[in-house]
């Protein structure tokens, strides 16, 4: 059954709330529900009343893609595509590396005193083996230069603060970063027919992230949409993980954007054990609320990080004036207070805005982003990448619930 317009037109045109000028076709939900009636309505009344429905003596032909390939070449074959595939490449690997890392390196005491169980325990052995599937699918596509795993720093996993508990919390937010930083660019990719399998393994680490969520104690599921993230900001947060690659591998040409502190971050793993530890759902209070105080610290450009040995870099004047905030559909900016240039400190509030008027969603929920930028730039999912010119430092994750 094929819907035709308006209503599809109006699915198809996927808004940014409080982002768009007051001339947006989008009119939100109290205008379809003027439209094509309320609730209470039969469904067979409200149904007869949608275009697509209604008989029609010609049954025109469906529409066919201009994007269609008889032959689809699956392989990376432009220096974009090929270089974000790498880097999508090196998220797969540290989560293979981790995950079945954590299962050898905690003994099963230490998982139950978190209360995970060996249940638990093996569903994460399994998600070790859908990034093997993931870095086989992308590898494949790169082909022989592909990139090899590299070794890893995990701040999980030291001597002295080793734990259940973290690695869990590194988890949620790696996987939320492998799939932001990899939505931000699968629609600008030069070749559809790579982006599909991108687009088909990064689907299953929405699932791995609330899984995690889940056993961190956390309500699993907080947000309406999930933000993008571009390469360079992607590869911001991912390169400190990584300490040393095999020489065979080929430097990732992302920048490095120097790095931001959240001092007063949110703290999930108390919050998560103070509602009970792992179980489906807790309908816990949110960590956080419009309004917050948020107090942040940047480093400086010129230092060394990553396994390439690549120096932090910005393309502004280095005067941060706006935080900008990643979550649900677009990016919002908050002023920056009591910004300090010489000890590279500001604050700024967490914003309260809802990402539609008539429906009370907030735009930061769950694990979100957040960068120092010079310019409050307009930029939509599509532009994304506009906004790398402007970043001061970051971005850096912000545990909102």
């Amino acid at each position: 059954m094929r819907l035709t317009s308006p209503f599809i037109a109006l699915l198809g045109l996927l808004p940014l709330a409080q982002a768009l000028p007051s001339s947006s076709p989008f009119v939100g939900v109290d205008m379809i529900l003027k439209r094509y009636g309320i609730a209470s309505r039969s469904p067979e009344d409200y149904a007869s009343q949608l275009p697509a429905l209604r008989r029609s003596k010609s049954q025109p032909r469906p529409p066919t893609s201009s994007r269609l390939d008889p032959t689809p070449d699956y392989r990376a074959r432009t220096p974009f595509d090929w270089a974000s595939i790498a880097l999508a490449l090196h998220q797969e690997y540290i989560e293979l590396d981790a995950f079945n890392y954590a299962i050898t390196r905690f003994t099963p005491a230490e998982w139950e005193e978190w209360g995970i169980s060996p249940n638990y325990v093996h569903l994460i052995r399994f998600f070790a083996q859908q990034e093997e599937g993931h870095s086989t699918a992308f590898s494949n596509m790169l082909g022989p230069r592909a990139p090899l795993p590299c070794e890893y720093n995990y701040p999980w996993a030291n001597q002295t603060n080793a734990s259940v508990p973290g690695f869990i919390d590194w988890s949620q937010k790696s996987t939320q970063l492998g799939e932001s930083g990899t939505i931000g660019w699968i629609p600008i990719m030069d070749e559809p027919a790579p982006a599909s399998i991108v687009q088909q393994a990064i689907v299953t680490e929405s699932r791995q992230q609330f899984a995690f969520r889940q056993l961190e104690g956390l309500f699993p599921v907080t947000v309406w949409f999930i933000t993008g993230l571009t390469q360079a900001m992607h590869w911001t947060i991912l390169s400190r993980w990584i300490t040393q690659c095999p020489k065979e591998n080929k430097p990732l040409p992302w920048p490095i954007f120097p790095r931001l502190y959240v001092d007063n971050q949110p703290d999930a793993i108390a919050a998560g054990a103070s509602a009970g530890g792992p179980d489906i759902a807790h309908n816990l209070t949110s960590l956080t609320y419009p309004g917050r105080v948020v107090e942040l610290s940047w480093d400086r450009p010129g230092e060394i990080q990553g396994p390439y040995h690549q120096l932090t870099q910005t393309n502004t004047s280095g005067v941060p004036r706006f935080a900008a905030w990643f979550g649900n559909l677009n990016v919002t900016f908050t002023p920056l207070f009591e910004r300090n240039l010489t000890s590279r400190t500001a604050k700024t509030t967490q914003p309260g805005d809802t990402i539609y008027p008539d429906v009370g969603q907030r735009v930061i929920n769950g694990t979100a982003f957040i960068a120092l930028v010079d310019r409050d730039v307009f930029v939509t999912p599509e532009n994304l990448t506009l906004l790398n010119d402007h970043i001061v430092a970051g971005p850096e994750f912000y545990q909102a619930d």
